[in-house]
């Protein structure tokens, strides 16, 4: 405010100095702004929200469960790339996604559940943990997805391992273009990792 009241005195070179420092100012300020705008989008475009639906329609399980945040023994932050070759990277932690997609799974066939960041003892039937290995997304183009996943599972009771098994799920998939295409491209992959996995979850707790 002070340079605008300035303005009104001086000569006319004095104020056309001004005038012409103000106008370099502002327009510094706007296209700073519109920069910070654009990387803001940028940006927002590159998160995938990492969701799950289960799969069972329920079930009659009466063990416990704990499930413990898997580990991400990927060594990256990123999850994927797209086709501009930016990389695309998870709201939520990916150890706690996979994790959590267990938990719901095992949840809505009626087995009594608990889930832990940390492993710590309880007296649940059976604790379950896990190791992320491989985890990508790649866009080939706006409508073409593949995505990649190998999970180790561990399901132990009272310290003994009942059941162990490394996991995968490959998706190639065409869909409409937009704005949750790689979620729900991610969500499939973990979906079928499950699904593969229960079948023989349920039947070492003897269901």
């Amino acid at each position: 405010m002070q340079a605008l009241l300035d303005i009104g005195g001086g000569d006319n070179t004095t104020r056309k100095y001004k005038e012409n420092t103000v106008m370099r100012h502002l327009r510094n300020f706007l296209c700073l702004t519109a920069l910070a705008l654009l990387l803001a989008g940028c940006g927002t475009a590159n998160m995938v929200k990492l969701t799950y639906k289960p799969l069972s329609e329920g079930g009659s399980c009466g063990a416990s469960v704990n499930v413990i945040k898997f580990a991400d023994a990927r060594g990256t932050d990123e999850i994927g790339v797209k086709s501009d070759g930016s990389y695309f990277y998870a709201v939520t932690p990916v150890g706690e996604w996979v994790s959590k997609a267990f938990f719901e799974e095992l949840k809505k066939v009626g087995c009594g559940m608990s889930w832990s960041e940390q492993d710590f003892s309880t007296d649940t039937d059976y604790k379950m943990t896990g190791t992320i290995k491989e985890l990508w997304l790649k866009e080939i183009s706006m409508s073409e997805f593949q995505a990649n996943m190998t999970v180790n599972v561990l399901l132990t009771r009272q310290g003994k391992k009942v059941y162990e098994e490394n996991l995968y799920a490959n998706v190639s998939k065409t869909v409409m273009p937009s704005g949750d295409s790689a979620s729900a491209i991610m969500q499939e992959a973990m979906q079928d990792l499950v699904k593969t996995a229960m079948p023989t979850i349920m039947k070492r707790m003897g269901y």
